[in-house]
């Protein structure tokens, strides 16, 4: 599965996930979807101890482990 992560590392978007990274970069993109407020709100809100640190949003793949 495939998540989104703000500049925060918080899971923006589907808490469970995107199947392909071809779905969740379009979610990310996508300046009228709810994930894309969600990242422009965490990267408005960081804090600036060091500016170079902070990325917009990062998609991770996160395999589960049984």
């Amino acid at each position: 599965m495939f998540f989104i992560f703000d500049c925060m590392n918080n899971v923006a978007g589907n808490k469970k996930g995107y199947l392909t990274f071809k779905v969740a970069s379009r979610q990310a993109d996508n300046q009228s979807s709810k994930v894309f407020d969600q990242l422009m709100q965490a990267y408005n809100n960081r804090q600036f101890i060091n500016r170079n640190d902070f990325h917009f949003s990062s998609i991770r793949k996160i395999e589960k482990v049984d």
